[in-house]
C-alpha cells in the first residue's frame, strides 16, 4: 500500500510502499547541509565525510590556520625541525628507492629482451 510521507531533510512529500522510508532520495539520505568554518557559507556534505569547508580555497585557509597554530607556521614543512625530520627521511629511504628503481629497469629491459627473441 502506498504512504505519503515527509521527506525529514528536505521536507518534500513523496511517496513510498516503505513505511519506514524517511527520505524522498537518495541524496537526501546520503547529504547533509554544513557550515563552511572559513566563510560561513552553507554547502552541502557527504554524512559519512569529515569535510568541514566549502571549497577547496576555503580548505587551504583552514589548513594553514590550524598549522600556523600548531606549528608557528602556514606550511609545516617551513618547520625547521620538520625539515630536518623530512631531510633524514629522504636519506634513509634513497638508497631502498634506488634499488627499486634498478629493479624495474632490468624487469623492463628483460620483457623487451623477451619479446624481441
Amino acid at each position: 500500500m502506498l504512504k505519503f510521507l515527509n521527506c525529514q531533510r528536505c521536507g518534500k512529500e513523496y511517496e513510498t510502499e516503505n513505511r519506514f522510508s524517511m527520505y524522498c532520495s537518495e541524496h537526501c539520505r546520503n547529504y547533509e547541509t554544513r557550515i563552511c568554518l572559513v566563510c560561513g557559507k552553507e554547502f552541502e556534505g557527504k554524512i559519512i565525510s569529515n569535510k568541514k569547508t566549502c571549497s577547496k580555497e576555503c580548505s587551504k585557509i583552514l589548513r594553514e590556520r590550524t598549522t600556523l597554530n600548531k606549528y608557528g607556521v602556514k606550511n609545516i614543512a617551513q618547520n625547521e625541525t620538520v625539515k630536518q625530520i623530512i631531510q633524514d627521511k629522504r636519506k634513509e629511504q634513497m638508497p631502498e628507492i634506488i634499488n627499486k628503481m634498478k629493479q624495474t629497469l632490468e624487469l623492463k629491459k628483460n620483457s623487451r629482451d623477451k619479446v624481441t627473441n
